[in-house]
């Protein structure tokens, strides 16, 4: 079968030999080897041995192009199956005409008489003439190098990110009083013999560029940084000049100074917050993975405190790994040191939605770390007042704060969420002394009846992985 195929493919004049796993399997069928069946599994087996000896080239759809596909009849596959690939059927030709032109150093510009330098995109014009005598159109590569991620469409353009000069300027973040910011930094474990290639961020540039338009989103785009929005999230990508380290950084705005435990608007702002810091983070960790494989990487959480009068990120040298983070927490200092600044652990973490801190500590963790929605239905219950007093009134006795519940009604939104962020600042304010108070009477009366999350708290069944799986990144590696 295989030589069947390999002399069926010397008489192919196609002048775009590249096709999907269906237009290739129909290809064999019509022009090569009439009688091959419906089995598509010998097909398969002999596609990949040619491949193993260089005659024809297996293209892979980066795994989320494949999970975004939009085509119903997409089967349901792993990333390395054929059939959300392309075949080349000549490789010769694949690498001298297309990435020989498209990669190399000034011979992609060259072939363009005027580029205009204030651009960054190219029309379609432009790249018909840069693959002139190779294609008599270009639409079709477009499409194969914006699935390989190698380049995207913005109006009717084409934007070759390895192709971009301009460097992104160190005043494109805004910082003010009201802005609060989060940072990570994925960095080369050993610096001294390892870096990021250069493909690096280019590949992180188009793959999220091309997911935000999918989502009506976009980018503003240099050689080395991206800005945009995810969710309604600020965020910035940015690769340091030594190509040893990618700072991801998220912004959000709020009106009031900082607590431990927000007011629930500014708690479901931060939740969003997170999840975009974390996605953002999976995307590069994935894309590293993907060019990379063989580079060591850490994680490192930016300092808070030089966060928030930095408009350059990567200017910033003062980082945490996460067992800093969760040693401060388990030794109930809450305070992190590097040089000559000293942070707040849940300023850098996002108390209410980040799950480190659960993981390693469970219910010794302090109150502030617990989610979002179990807080919203304590608070819930408890700051309806009634007759009898089974409400934040009992609740603020129970933990010592009772003149101070009275001194907040009716300035404030949640009186029980203002109790917890007081109480909170205490070293024994853990998640399991919080349980305790909930179920002594007068409180556990008041709360009996819940068969939601505070019902889950009183029974003792704490959901410590509140965040999916699928949102979890290793930061200890």
């Amino acid at each position: 079968m295989c030589f069947d195929i390999l002399s069926g493919l010397a008489n192919c004049k196609n002048p775009f030999p590249v096709k999907t796993w269906r237009e290739y399997v129909q290809y064999v069928k019509d022009e090569i080897i009439p009688d091959i069946g419906e089995n598509e599994s010998v097909l398969q087996n002999a596609t990949e041995y040619l491949q193993n000896i260089g005659e024809i080239c297996i293209l892979k759809v980066p795994q989320i192009q494949a999970a975004a596909s939009e085509d119903p009849a997409s089967p349901s596959v792993e990333l390395d199956d054929l059939r959300q690939s392309r075949i080349v059927l000549r490789p010769q030709w694949l690498c001298r005409n297309i990435f020989g032109r498209l990669l190399a150093p000034d011979c992609f510009s060259h072939r363009l008489v005027s580029v205009d330098p204030s651009k960054d995109t190219y029309s379609k014009e432009q790249m018909h003439k840069a693959f002139s005598g190779v294609l008599n159109g270009v639409e079709k590569l477009i499409e194969l190098l914006v699935i390989l991620e190698l380049c995207y469409e913005i109006e009717g353009e084409v934007l070759i990110p390895c192709k971009l000069v301009s460097d992104m300027p160190s005043d494109v973040w805004k910082v003010d009083a009201t802005t609060v910011s989060y940072g990570r930094r994925i960095c080369c474990k050993n610096t001294e013999i390892d870096g990021f290639p250069k493909s690096f961020f280019p590949k992180i540039h188009t793959s999220l560029a091309i997911y935000l338009r999918k989502t009506g989103g976009d980018v503003v785009r240099w050689k080395n940084g991206l800005k945009g929005s995810l969710d309604g999230v600020d965020f910035i990508i940015q690769m340091t000049p030594e190509l040893q380290a990618v700072q991801i950084v998220v912004q959000i705005i709020l009106d009031d100074t900082y607590c431990h435990i927000r007011k629930m608007p500014h708690q479901k702002c931060l939740k969003k917050c997170h999840r975009a810091l974390l996605r953002l983070t999976q995307h590069v960790n994935f894309i590293k993975d993907e060019t990379c494989p063989g580079t060591e990487t850490i994680f490192r959480f930016l300092s808070s405190k030089s966060l928030q009068g930095c408009r350059d990120p990567c200017a910033i040298k003062h980082t945490y790994s996460i067992e800093d983070l969760l040693d401060a927490e388990e030794k109930k200092q809450g305070l992190v040191s590097t040089h000559d600044i000293q942070d707040y652990v849940h300023q850098i973490l996002i108390p209410g939605s980040s799950n480190e801190v659960l993981d390693k500590l469970g219910e010794k963790s302090n109150v502030k770390w617990i989610p979002t929605d179990i807080l919203a239905a304590v608070a819930e219950k408890l700051d309806e007042k009634l007759d009898d007093m089974h409400d934040y009134r009992a609740f603020s006795a129970v933990i010592g704060l009772e003149q101070k519940g009275r001194s907040l009604e009716g300035n404030c939104e949640s009186i029980t969420i203002a109790l917890l962020n007081e109480w909170c600042e205490k070293k024994d304010s853990t998640i399991q002394s919080l349980r305790e108070i909930l179920q002594k009477k007068p409180i556990a009366d008041r709360l009996s009846k819940d068969r939601g999350d505070v019902a889950r708290i009183l029974n003792g069944i704490f959901p410590i992985n509140s965040v999916p799986q699928s949102m979890h990144i290793n930061m200890s590696e």
